[in-house]
């Protein structure tokens, strides 16, 4: 086993699989109505792991699709049927079709160490976002960027704290370290605007609720269908545009 997976293994022996709303299972295919143009082909076991996920409300703990497993096919291994149910999942898991989860809820410390657990497996996250409203999207996107961004956000707020006690410590002046607790806060918005702007042109353009945001380590994206070339464009520049434009005016308004 090696250092990674012992670290999985020690920290959360067992967790959540979970499947978006949006993603079926239609004969030996996995389908994302989100982006209809996802197409994933399983084969029978990967069809029986799938279906199961399903009926359990669309999310299981992994001891228990294990066990399931284990149930249906008791002259195999156990440590056979666990690798190759890592493998499956975990090639869902990079193509944004299942989610892996920690099911110890309203527990901080699990969740910061759960954040910890995916950035250095390089999990994926997939981030369904409801509606077309723009400030509804936004608190979505927030909450999205706020999971994403979780362990970096601890360090560099630790960071800030650390030099302000260092500053009183000295007798230095303190007061423009919220200058930078501000332009801290401000990026972490900035990319939330940026993404929030995509989604909410790219339904405005399509009229459904489609596309998702996916995060992986300190990246997150939105992916969605393939438009023609002038309406990808507009959804491409929008982001970046308007997230400019928000920025020049705060820096004006406050200089």
């Amino acid at each position: 086993m090696n250092i990674l997976a012992f670290i999985h293994y020690f920290l959360f022996p067992d967790y959540t699989i979970s499947i978006p709303d949006d993603a079926r299972i239609k004969g030996i295919f996995i389908t994302d109505e989100s982006v209809s143009n996802k197409k994933i082909k399983i084969n029978q076991i990967g069809a029986m792991l799938f279906k199961e996920i399903e009926k359990n409300n669309r999310s299981i703990r992994y001891s228990r699709l294990l066990s399931i497993l284990k149930e249906k096919y008791p002259a195999i291994p156990m440590k056979v049927l666990n690798n190759d149910v890592s493998r499956f999942l975990y090639s869902l898991n990079s193509v944004n079709l299942i989610n892996y989860k920690n099911f110890y809820k309203f527990n901080f410390i699990k969740y910061f160490m759960w954040n910890f657990v995916k950035f250095i497996k390089g999990y994926k996250s997939r981030y369904d976002l409801k509606g077309y409203n723009l400030i509804f999207l936004l608190i979505q996107v927030i909450l999205a960027v706020f999971d994403t961004y979780l362990l970096i956000g601890i360090f560099l707020f630790c960071m800030w704290l650390f030099m302000i006690f260092i500053c009183i410590y000295h007798h230095i002046s303190s007061l423009w370290f919220f200058d930078i607790l501000g332009l801290i806060m401000g990026l972490f918005l900035s990319v939330a605007i940026h993404e929030t702007i995509h989604v909410y042109i790219y339904r405005k353009i399509i009229k459904k609720q489609a596309g998702y945001l996916f995060s992986k380590m300190l990246m997150i994206s939105f992916v969605r269908e393939v438009l023609p070339l002038k309406q990808s464009l507009l959804v491409r520049v929008s982001g970046p545009l308007i997230t400019s434009l928000l920025g020049g005016g705060v820096i004006y308004f406050f200089r």
